[in-house]
């Protein structure tokens, strides 16, 4: 059995190599499992400030979602160009390269495909937790209103923080796998280049 400090440095290099090699794999993992359950916020105090607080920290969350929605079109914009690069490679020098070569080539192509996941999942608007009519009329029947919608804008800013970390985390994987493409992209022309891979 190992010791708890070789354990969690295992788990430690464990991760960091499934970031770097299999990363939408990896964070499609680490959003089903840690990050899958909404985040409960405490009540806040009655009070001017929390209600004032509470309001900010809804629009700075939504103001993070919107910037990440921004970001899909140009990440779609270079993940495409890659993909469109490594199969106009396949279609013209497949039968021109290696058994190796080939290889290289379709891990760049699973690479590139894997990194358009998440221009796709961010394409359409990103589902934003915030306060609605349903919950004006709710704070209306209630004791303490203002205490009462302070409570759901901070748990509406604590959902929308919870979804930015997941599409961090797929956008992180994105920028990975695409980097991962043109490395093996490069690998492949340098050899073609070379004649290495050349039949």
């Amino acid at each position: 059995m190992l010791a708890t400090a070789e354990r969690s440095w295992l788990n430690r290099a464990g991760w960091l190599v499934g970031e770097q090699i299999v990363s939408l794999p990896t964070a499609l993992y680490a959003n089903r499992r840690y990050l899958a359950e909404s985040v409960s916020v405490d009540a806040l105090p009655a009070g001017e400030w929390a209600v004032d607080e509470s309001s900010a920290l809804l629009d700075r969350s939504e103001d993070r979602l919107q910037s990440l929605e921004g970001k899909g079109a140009g990440l779609a914009t270079v993940c495409g160009i890659v993909a469109a690069a490594i199969a106009v490679a396949i279609s013209l020098d497949w039968t021109g390269t290696t058994v190796g070569g080939r290889v290289i080539l379709v891990l760049a192509a699973a690479y590139s495909a894997m990194s358009l996941f998440t221009p796709i999942v961010l394409v359409g608007p990103v589902r934003r937790a915030t306060v609605t009519t349903a919950t004006l009329h709710r704070a209306a029947t209630s004791e303490q209103p203002a205490a009462y919608l302070a409570n759901e804008k901070a748990q509406a800013a604590a959902n929308n923080d919870r979804a930015n970390q997941r599409l961090s985390n797929l956008q992180a994987a994105s920028r990975n796998d695409v980097r991962n493409a043109v490395l093996l992209f490069v690998v492949w022309a340098l050899l073609i280049l070379t004649g290495i891979a050349k039949t």
